[in-house]
């Protein structure tokens, strides 16, 4: 999730994407995790009353269990790319639409001219 939350959209289509993606991860995708994660909680602490776990796989579960606090500062970080990148296209397309405008006066202009 990190890794694609990460990526800047080129085109607008992408942006849309993206955007779509992030909201999945946020209103579905999680929530699923999150159950998840409190599973792994119960059968971890199952564990720990049963036997003594090395280093590593502590420090693996530790990963698990603070992966909802480090994603939500990936989310945070996405929403505000995605917003300013957002903002960016609009501005471009504002642009656009002047450039069009002007020009299209620009060219009535000239067929009013030489038609008189």
């Amino acid at each position: 999730m990190a890794s694609r939350l990460g990526e800047i959209p080129e085109r607008t289509r992408e942006l849309v994407e993206l955007q779509r993606y992030l909201n999945a991860c946020i209103n579905e995708t999680t929530p699923v995790l999150h159950r998840k994660i409190a599973i792994a909680a119960r059968r971890v602490l199952f564990l720990l009353d049963c036997t003594v776990l090395p280093a590593e796989d502590l420090q693996l579960n530790t990963r698990v269990f603070q992966w909802p606090r480090d994603m939500a500062s990936v989310f945070e970080l996405a929403k505000t790319r995605t917003g300013h990148r957002r903002d960016q296209v609009r501005g471009n397309r504002s642009l656009y639409t002047q450039c069009y405008i002007f020009y299209r006066i620009q060219v009535q202009a000239s067929r009013d001219l030489y038609e008189k």
